[in-house]
């Protein structure tokens, strides 16, 4: 990348790997419409704003927004810093220890942050101490992708990049969001909206379709907008249709073109549109459709100014520094701290004061490691640990397990569902990001690889496209292609299996 007036100090990220579309995002730079320059800036807010107050930033300081597959970051310069996840979880990593989202946590030099894909929403932030030190355009460091403004060159990471820091001269306290502020991702969604300003060109059944049935969203959406397929919303007959003479778009607008199907404009939208708008998602509820991945259904409700207005403010009121939970130990925390750590579990009675005398311990990873040693030891059946940022469910054995069954502990989803054992027979390849799976990197070509195939590590078997970028499919070991399981142009999910592998007879 070209040269930037980084801080003295030296501190940086180095990009080993630069995920999906890693980007600069702040809060945006309102004030440029009339340029042809969107506000841009992040697409969930809220997420943004918690992750620099876990930090002690500013809420306008500059983070890096993650789509669906995360960066591999090294930490560079002279001093520690800290840092927090927040947004859709990605499995982060420090040093190959699980790191937990929506807390902050400390890196030193050195270390190496590795995000992978996001499960549930489709996008995730890191901010770090102090900011990202890019240099501001029209004043705001966020990444405009169309105009090649601001950001690290105008454009997404790549391997190589060098993104610089400021980190302040003194550490600020570890923190972490209460369970009961962080948002709920899922696959289906509800935004309220605004009607209007051309509603009144779609038939009344069609606005009650609209206001009734899920839309989803479809592989095309990016920062600019989210494209929704659905019930076809048809224009009266005495209308002039969809087109209008171009006017100024607001974040949120929801376009409909001649084919019916909506198109909610987001953060990064053009500036000004020749489509009719049938209404507006309000602005609380815009992270939504930011977090909304392809695939996921986004059902719309109607509400008025007033209860748009009232909404903002309490959404503005919740971002509150005084909601965070201190992990330091022997701070008092800034909040109810009984209410940050909850622990339930059956027999192990000889373990309830233990658990008792925990409730206070900052469940890092190796703290969490201990807890599973002392308890596959002792007779406890299952136990439960929540705390900001995860949730922890254990039972010993199968559904049926009594306190004498194996004191191996079994991880069990929220939903109850014991997790299946790892696949020992053999190697697959799955897929890293959800999206559209192709087999060969071009329509005139042949496939990258075929059953039989002998492959290498890192080899690239196949293309994702998603979001309209095109993501490599590549091989974590050596060995024989032994099943293809997806169709060329097929959509795909987030860790399914594409292929299985063998290492017999490579010899």
């Amino acid at each position: 990348m070209s040269a930037m007036n980084e801080p003295t100090n030296g501190a940086a990220l180095l990009v080993r790997a630069p995920g999906l579309m890693t980007t600069v995002q702040d809060l945006g730079r309102p004030g440029h419409g009339r340029y042809g320059v969107s506000i841009g800036g992040a697409l969930d807010e809220g997420a943004l704003r918690w992750a620099n107050l876990l930090v002690d930033n500013p809420p306008e300081a500059a983070a890096l927004e993650i789509t669906l597959l995360g960066p591999t970051l090294t930490v560079a310069g002279d001093r520690p810093i800290v840092a927090a996840l927040t947004g859709a979880d990605c499995a982060a990593t420090l040093n190959g220890t699980p790191v937990a989202p929506w807390r902050s946590f400390r890196c030193d030099p050195g270390d190496t942050l590795t995000l992978g894909g996001c499960t549930l929403g489709a996008r995730a932030y890191l901010a770090l101490g102090g900011g990202i030190a890019v240099p501001l355009a029209l004043g705001s460091r966020s990444t405009d992708l169309i105009g090649r403004l601001g950001g690290v060159e105008g454009r997404a990471l790549r391997a190589g990049d060098r993104v610089p820091l400021d980190p302040p001269a003194e550490l600020p306290p570890l923190y972490a969001v209460p369970p009961r502020e962080i948002p709920q991702y899922g696959e289906e969604y509800t935004a309220r909206v605004i009607l209007g300003p051309q509603d009144e060109r779609i038939t009344p059944e069609s606005l009650t379709a609209f206001l009734s049935a899920p839309y989803t969203v479809g592989h095309e959406s990016d920062r600019m907008g989210a494209r929704l397929s659905g019930p076809p919303l048809a224009f009266r007959a005495d209308s002039p249709g969809a087109d209008i003479l171009s006017e100024g778009i607001a974040t949120g607008a929801i376009q409909v073109p001649a084919g019916g199907q909506p198109i909610v404009l987001l953060a990064g939208h053009q500036t000004t549109g020749g489509y009719a708008k049938i209404a507006t998602v309000i602005a609380v509820d815009l992270w939504q459709l930011g977090q909304a991945r392809p695939g996921d259904t986004v059902s719309f409700r109607a509400v008025t100014i007033t209860e748009a207005r009232e909404a903002l403010r309490q959404s503005r009121a919740a971002s509150d520094p005084g909601a965070l939970v201190s992990l330091m130990t022997g701070k008092t925390p800034m909040s109810d701290q009984q209410s940050a750590t909850t622990m339930n579990l059956e027999g192990g009675e000889t373990f309830a004061a233990e658990l008792s005398a925990a409730e206070h311990t900052d469940w890092h990873p190796a703290a969490i490691e201990a807890l599973l040693t002392r308890a596959a030891a002792t007779d406890v059946r299952t136990l439960t640990l929540e705390t900001p940022g995860f949730r922890l469910h254990l039972r010993r054995g199968g559904a049926d397990a009594t306190a004498t069954d194996s004191a191996t502990a079994t991880t069990v989803m929220e939903s109850g569902a014991t997790l299946p054992p790892p696949d020992l027979s053999g190697a697959t390849i799955t897929a890293p990001v959800l999206g559209i799976f192709y087999r060969a990197a071009k329509p005139d070509q042949p496939p990258l690889v075929e059953v039989g195939t002998r492959i290498e590590a890192g080899q690239v078997v196949g293309l994702i496209e998603v979001m309209k970028t095109f993501h490599e499919v590549t091989a974590e070991t050596s060995g024989r292609i032994t099943a293809a399981l997806v169709e060329n142009g097929a959509s795909v999910q987030y860790g399914q299996t594409l292929f299985t592998i063998s290492r017999e007879g490579l010899d």
